[in-house]
């Protein structure tokens, strides 16, 4: 049995269609009445009342996605230079709890038309930095070269917190280039053990140098796109909290609907 809708659904779908697609309809739908409205039904809708979008189908170019949510793509539009594929998939899955590989990295960067601005290569003037070591120098010159187990005036100790260019904290866990792990993930994984698959940990003051316990919560991909898209994020770290308890229940509802489609 079909749905009987009230008079100002249908005045809304006719001036909200023109111009979406099926799956922003949809969801400005479920915003504005509550109703699931799925892809197929939007388009059955469409044409059972003559009403054309002119959207190609599809999602729009650049639009959110299940597997790229806003906020990975805020992440990655806000970092890409000099960052490589492969140590933005490293990135993303350490700080948002993912799965991305470099192959995947590589491919958004091409269709999104990010350029890291690293070649791979040495460019020309490039000096090596053990040119002149080899052969060993001699006289005074070998009196001034760094001995083995020189150690550099500037080196971090093991334990060092410094914030990175991702404005996130990050703890300095030994000697080697990629020791280092965000200072959040510490602190949660200390008090309450591993992050489990399909979840992060958010700050529910916004603000990424607060790694304090009671300043983490963790929360689902799913509620972090819910609280993105709802505004559910505030500096206030209590109406955070009651975002997220919306967002969950939200999320809850959702699902449930989906499964009785």
């Amino acid at each position: 049995m079909s749905r009987r809708y009230p008079p100002e659904f249908h005045e809304f779908m006719r001036n909200y269609i023109p111009g979406h697609t099926a799956a922003e309809i949809s969801e400005e739908v479920h915003r504005r009445f509550g109703y699931t409205l799925s892809k197929s039904a939007v388009k059955s809708y469409k044409q059972n009342h003559k009403i054309r979008s002119g959207t190609p189908p599809g999602l729009p170019k650049g639009h959110p996605s299940k597997e790229f949510p806003q906020e990975i793509k805020d992440y990655i539009a806000g970092n890409f230079r000099g960052v490589g594929p492969t140590e933005m998939a490293k990135r993303l899955n350490e700080i948002f709890g993912t799965k991305y590989s470099t192959k995947q990295i590589n491919a958004y960067y091409k269709n999104h038309g990010h350029n890291s601005g690293l070649t791979g290569r040495f460019e020309p003037g490039h000096v090596p930095a053990n040119k002149g070591t080899h052969p060993p120098t001699r006289g005074r010159m070998a009196e001034t070269q760094f001995k083995a187990g020189h150690t550099p005036h500037n080196k971090l100790p093991i334990g060092s917190i410094i914030q990175k260019s991702d404005g996130y904290m990050w703890q300095k866990l030994g000697e080697g280039a990629r020791d280092w792990k965000q200072k959040h993930l510490l602190v949660w994984e200390e008090a309450n053990g591993p992050i489990p698959e399909g979840y992060m940990i958010t700050f529910k003051d916004g603000d990424h140098t607060n790694y304090n316990l009671d300043n983490l919560a963790l929360i689902t991909l799913a509620e972090n796109i819910e609280l993105t898209r709802k505004g559910l994020r505030t500096k206030d770290k209590e109406l955070t909290e009651t975002g997220i308890l919306i967002a969950r229940l939200n999320c809850k509802t959702r699902k449930r609907r989906q499964k009785h489609e």
